[in-house]
């Protein structure tokens, strides 16, 4: 378990942390109980601030964004978006001042490019079933892909990931 321990870990969620707490607040509190400093991307937002962090616990940042453009290019101008969200990466990881050793996604559509994050260890972690090429992207992306189910996975099959 040593992998898990002491490392910044970029958890990327498509829920936000609020009150309600699924699974990805439970992974998160896991791994900041490890040692770990986690950085919770919420999705991103439309707020005024363009983004904001918050200390929800002892090894927990929550991360809190507006994207400078607008995420409705990703299904009408795909590739445009995947430049612009290269882009809005590259101004996370500026603010954010960290180089992550581990980018753990939970998020099939926002961000085709784990590569983009910088991080040795890429996972993506889908826990329901998506049948589109957004998640088949992210998952390419990846070095690593493990899931709640084997239903999940069989749409995966394909790509030969750990």
């Amino acid at each position: 378990m040593s992998l898990l321990r002491q490392k910044k870990i970029l958890l990327i969620s498509p829920q936000g942390w609020h009150k309600v707490k699924v699974s990805k607040h439970h992974y998160a509190s896991s791994l900041a109980g490890l040692g770990n400093q986690v950085y919770f991307l919420n999705p991103p937002g439309t707020s005024k601030l363009n983004f904001t962090t918050e200390q929800v616990q002892d090894g927990i940042t929550v991360v809190s964004y507006r994207p400078f453009f607008n995420l409705d290019l990703r299904f009408r101008f795909g590739y445009i978006y995947r430049l612009l969200m290269l882009r809005q990466i590259s101004i996370l990881k500026r603010k954010l001042g960290a180089a992550f050793d581990i980018v753990w996604c939970f998020d099939p559509n926002l961000y085709p490019d784990l590569a983009a994050f910088g991080a040795p260890l890429k996972i993506f972690h889908p826990v329901d079933v998506f049948l589109c090429s957004y998640a088949k992207r992210v998952a390419k992306s990846s070095d690593v892909l493990f899931s709640v189910s084997p239903t999940i996975l069989n749409y995966f099959k394909g790509l030969n990931k750990p």
